[in-house]
């Protein structure tokens, strides 16, 4: 199991809404992206949070992933 990835938290951008208030168009932006290991990702998301306050109300609308990935070697 690899510990070291990329954290990444992303924000959905709503850019147009029908008449009900139903997203009809936007885009996912990217936030914050930071190679680490997986023993800091918490303490990264709660630095991001602390510096960015006005964020915690559209908590529902980011979305945060940490990828591993195994590099492989054709020799």
């Amino acid at each position: 199991m690899e510990t070291f990835g990329k954290l990444q938290v992303r924000m959905y951008i709503c850019y147009s809404q029908d008449e009900h208030g139903r997203t009809t168009s936007g885009s996912w932006r990217t936030l914050m992206t930071r190679w680490t290991d997986r023993e800091q990702v918490d303490q990264l998301l709660q630095t991001f949070s602390a510096a960015n306050p006005e964020l915690q109300p559209h908590r529902h609308q980011l979305r945060v992933t940490f990828d591993t990935s195994e590099a492989i070697r054709i020799t």
